[in-house]
């Protein structure tokens, strides 16, 4: 899944997609550290909804936010985090 956290890492360079690729960073790096350093797509897919694209065609990258479960999930991470 290297593929996902470069392309996570290029959505933050674009202002209207910032807030949602960290998230999803958060959510991938609670993943990892779960699942012994790896982020399983059948995990992932359920965690995230495609937001857009980013770039211009044919070398458009597509942008990523949390899906409704994503955010519970998410959230869960901030709660553990402040225990």
């Amino acid at each position: 899944m290297g593929k996902l956290y470069d392309r996570l890492q290029k959505q933050l360079e674009f202002k209207e997609y910032k807030k949602a690729a960290e998230d999803c960073l958060n959510i991938y790096e609670k993943l990892k550290e779960i699942s012994a350093s790896q982020v399983w797509g059948s995990e992932w897919d359920i965690l995230k909804n495609v937001s857009g694209e980013i770039g211009e065609r044919p070398n458009t990258t597509i942008a990523y936010k949390p899906s409704q479960i994503g955010y519970i999930f998410l959230k869960d991470v901030e709660l553990t985090k402040e225990s």
